[in-house]
């Protein structure tokens, strides 16, 4: 709670933690939850995925199929960079870009068809 002078507390703390879409805890009531809270977003944020496997029942060659320049991969309705690995049939991106828990991943192609 602020008190005398102060504007909010943590100043400017929790604004940075908002923007960031961190978590803010207080140790002091009750360390374990606050612990346990701080493990289940790292753990979270560790499991996001960042490789998509490309296939449909028509690609059978996708080094030869699928048209490398017509990939497109958003995130939340953002387009992000990304890396298509022909060999495995895979696209790939960054960490940095992947979002956060339930966010929306589309990935567009185009194809040869077989």
């Amino acid at each position: 709670v602020p008190s005398g002078d102060e504007d909010e507390v943590g100043y400017g703390y929790t604004d940075i933690i908002s923007l960031n879409q961190g978590l803010a805890v207080d140790i002091l009531s009750d360390i374990g939850k606050g612990l346990a809270k701080i493990g289940d977003l790292v753990t979270m944020k560790l499991n996001l995925k960042t490789s998509f496997s490309i296939s449909n029942s028509e690609i059978v060659d996708c080094a030869f199929q699928v048209i490398p320049d017509s990939i497109e991969v958003k995130i939340d309705n953002t387009i992000v960079p990304h890396v298509f690995r022909p060999s495995i049939c895979e696209v790939q991106i960054d960490v940095a870009d992947a979002g956060r828990a339930n966010s929306r991943v589309l990935i567009s192609y185009s194809y040869l068809q077989n």
